[in-house]
């Protein structure tokens, strides 16, 4: 059983939307105030100077407010597309991948993906508990923390093997716990996967060790191979 976690991008949407609205409504009081002031000054004192600075004060708030609900969308529709490529949770055989988008750069003109990714073998697997932020593992875990491109594996027998052969024995730190958070859908889910697959993987019976038997090396003499036009001719190979 093999199950497969995507970044949900619904918690970023919900935050930014009420961030949104609280700049909005902000903005808004400072204009009606600005407005007020500017309504009460030309009906009484008439003084052009302050009418001048007020309107010039409310376009300010307008114009800044724009850019900030601009400059918020982008940055949240970058974080969501960024997220929703190299944040998962694949969980193996033997093994889960815990993967974070972590930032990214420019270098020499080129843009640089920083991931980080948890491997929790279920041999090295301590425990697994549930919390209101998360799903918390607890074992021998290893941690990569680098650019993207050198972070891809496969599977090999249930278990993950890295593409890059130094990953399989080095360039990671050892930690003893790490926290899945709540951004996969629903909020067990992760969990229930995580008890379920490791449940399958302790029932799954060990391979039996290998008794040395005679019989395995005993190989049949080939028979030489005949060319069809000359029956007397035989080549090796």
């Amino acid at each position: 059983m093999r199950s497969y976690f995507h970044f949900s991008p619904e918690r970023i949407r919900r935050r930014t939307g009420k961030i949104l609205i609280f700049s909005a409504v902000f903005c808004a009081e400072l204009c009606v105030a600005a407005f007020f002031v500017l309504i009460f000054n030309f009906l009484t004192a008439r003084n052009y100077d302050v009418i001048l600075r007020v309107t010039a004060v409310i376009c300010a708030i307008i114009l800044t407010g724009m850019l900030f609900c601009l400059c918020l969308s982008q940055l949240s529709r970058r974080k969501i597309r960024r997220s929703s490529r190299y944040t998962y949770v694949d969980i193996q055989q033997k093994a889960v991948i815990f993967s974070s988008y972590g930032g990214e750069y420019r270098t020499g003109g080129r843009k640089i993906i920083v991931r980080d990714l948890w491997y929790i073998p279920f041999e090295k697997l301590k425990g697994i508990e549930q919390t209101d932020k998360g799903t918390v593992i607890n074992g021998e875990i290893r941690h990569f923390s680098m650019n993207s491109e050198n972070l891809g594996y496969h599977i090999k027998d249930g278990d993950v093997v890295f593409d890059r052969e130094w990953l399989n024995t080095g360039g990671f730190e050892k930690v003893t716990s790490v926290k899945i958070p709540t951004v996969f859908g629903k909020r067990d889910g992760v969990y229930h996967a995580l008890v379920e697959n490791y449940r399958l993987y302790l029932e799954t019976p060990k391979p039996r060790p290998y008794v040395f038997r005679e019989a395995d090396f005993i190989r049949r003499r080939a028979k030489p191979r005949v060319m069809p036009e000359d029956f007397g001719y035989s080549r090796k190979w």
